[in-house]
């Protein structure tokens, strides 16, 4: 099972034959740091993050890295249930003066989010994780969410995605989702590892996937407790 999920806990404590095949948290956050750094904003940065582990883990990597370049922040946790509420909710939180909202989650209420960001008057940029693209979130605000920049899956060049890619436009004449390109590279790399192995046995596949998908995707951050770690770019709409 290569599991497409952001939840830590699919892979703790590790089970034979269970791998974790997504981005990171800290990964993402990384990312978008590097590129608040490269723009050498000061502004203060306002995080709205969902109070889930995976919004908790994207909020504490960036409070750090903000930490260290001394640019100043705040932060807001939200839930599902706080989406009748978001407006108030955004609106005590953003700070006086200049401010670049992060805004981590997926679905719904990350749309409310960016949705009462541009309702107040911010008509800067809005910095976005995965959840943005992966989720449904560009595609039902469309050109409402201005511009946006996000976290997207920087995944490797292979036949097969690119047969898959090919595929996908033929069938649905638009260009391949990002979770339909995953889910090729998953497809392919399970694939990849069979044919290395030798073998299609699970006992005999789980010691060896780690290193052969090391191997297949040049992993930017080495695997751990079977998490296969997807690397990420910034998309700048």
């Amino acid at each position: 099972l290569l599991a497409l999920a952001a939840h830590p806990g699919i892979t703790a404590p590790v089970q034979p034959g269970v791998f974790r095949y997504s981005t990171t948290a800290t990964g993402e956050a990384a990312a978008l740091f590097a590129w608040i750094q490269k723009s050498s904003s000061k502004d203060t940065v306002s995080i709205f993050h969902s109070a889930d582990d995976y919004g908790l883990a994207f909020a504490n990597a960036l409070q750090a890295s903000l930490k260290t370049a001394n640019i100043p922040m705040v932060v807001k946790p939200y839930r599902k249930e706080d989406l009748p509420e978001m407006r108030s909710l955004v609106q005590s939180t953003v700070p006086q003066g200049a401010y670049l909202p992060v805004v981590v989650g997926a679905g719904q209420p990350m749309a409310q989010v960016i949705t009462v960001l541009r309702s107040i008057g911010y008509q800067g940029t809005v910095l976005a994780n995965i959840g943005y693209a992966l989720t449904g979130v560009q595609q039902q605000l469309g050109t409402q969410a201005g511009k946006v920049t996000y976290i997207e899956a920087d995944l490797p060049k292979n036949p097969d995605l690119e047969a898959g890619a090919k595929q996908y436009k033929a069938s649905f004449n638009k260009e391949i989702t990002p979770d339909a390109s995953i889910g090729f590279n998953a497809v392919s790399l399970l694939i990849s590892a069979c044919q290395t192995a030798n073998t299609g046995e699970p006992g005999k596949l789980n010691p060896e996937l780690p290193q052969i998908s090391a191997s297949y995707f040049s992993m930017r951050e080495p695997i751990a407790n079977n998490e296969v770690a997807i690397g990420v770019r910034v998309r700048e709409t």
